[in-house]
């Protein structure tokens, strides 16, 4: 199953800063997206996806690796220019999908939402990536 998604369909719709760093958002975007992980925003600048999912399911080897496969290759067919260049970031908490810079006043809750990221150029998973004692990578090949 695949969900179409534009600029901002969880409720996002208005443009949150904290003076310094605004969200960086293109209407333009729009993709078909695997459901597995429920699609948040898009960095269109910086080719970062953000989305929803828990600790446990990203840490599912067979969900995740299934889910950046089939994400990597709807990416590829639906903005080619970011063909093994697009990251994503991984929150239990939508409300703070986004960049540590923006999220200044609540950096603490921030962190703790924030609970994995894939760089498809490395193609490394990081679970849990600001916590040093939990903290776990492992590659993940989507397009070998």
């Amino acid at each position: 199953m695949v969900a179409a998604f534009a600029l901002t369909p969880c409720g996002f719709s208005e443009t949150r800063s904290n003076g310094q760093n605004p969200r960086k958002t293109n209407t333009e975007f729009k993709c078909s997206l695997p459901e597995d992980f429920r699609f948040i925003r898009v960095d269109t600048q910086n080719k970062r996806l953000f989305l929803e999912g828990t600790e446990a399911k990203v840490a599912s080897r067979r969900k995740v690796d299934s889910f950046l496969k089939r994400i990597d290759k709807a990416i590829a067919d639906c903005v080619p220019s970011w063909r093994g260049s697009w990251s994503a970031s991984f929150f239990s908490d939508p409300k703070f999908a986004g960049y540590k810079t923006e999220f200044s006043e609540s950096i603490g809750s921030w962190g703790k939402a924030y609970v994995a990221e894939y760089d498809r150029n490395t193609q490394i998973l990081t679970v849990l990536p600001l916590e040093k004692t939990k903290r776990r990578t492992r590659p993940v090949i989507v397009d070998p």
